[in-house]
């Protein structure tokens, strides 16, 4: 019996929803064991954003829930997947990664394209996010496990100020490309 794809995608968003995320994330965990490959699952947290629906109303909320997800498939790479999880929330799963600094620059791309303010007919609107990034499989190897991972490492760092939570500890146990300290230096260029 087939699913309904309607079922599976967010109506306004056009993504998959939580269940095709919930449906997905074993296959990729399955075909990265297959091919003994690293992901990193990114779950991004729009903060504060029932203010924007409670001050601009549901019709401008809306508006920025998709001008956001067309800035997030920005980041999103041909293998990656990008679903709409919960009403503030994303995932973007990077599939194929040598190491999480990888998913680290990925992160920092995510909060440099929600700095500048949506402009709506009446306002200019600023949004701010926090980012948990897990990587499959030094930090966790089941859907479980990896959700409660990245979602603990979301709410550290919204709790210590931050805007990424990631775990330095994989960063140092993982062996990092030869060019990471190249492209960290690049990208404090860029910004």
């Amino acid at each position: 019996m087939a699913l309904n794809p309607i079922r599976l995608t967010d109506e306004l968003t056009r993504l998959p929803n939580r269940k095709a995320f919930l449906e997905l994330l074993p296959r990729v965990i399955s075909a990265e064991q297959k091919f003994n490959s690293s992901f990193a699952l990114l779950v991004i947290d729009i903060s504060r954003f029932h203010r924007i629906n409670r001050i601009y109303g549901y019709e401008v909320g809306d508006f920025i829930l998709q001008k956001i997800t067309d800035l997030l498939n920005t980041v999103r790479r041909k293998q990656d997947h990008l679903c709409r999880i919960g009403d503030n929330r994303f995932a973007l799963i990077l599939e194929d990664l040598m190491n999480i600094g990888h998913a680290e620059l990925a992160a920092q791309k995510v909060l440099r394209l929600l700095e500048p303010p949506f402009l709506t007919e009446k306002s200019k609107i600023s949004v701010e996010c926090t980012i948990g990034i897990v990587m499959f499989p030094d930090q966790a190897n089941t859907t479980e496990r990896l959700m409660k991972t990245a979602e603990d490492l979301l709410y550290q760092a919204r709790k210590n100020g931050n805007k990424i939570g990631i775990s330095r500890d994989v960063v140092r146990s993982k062996e990092m490309s030869e060019f990471w300290d190249v492209e960290l230096g690049l990208q404090s260029v860029i910004e």
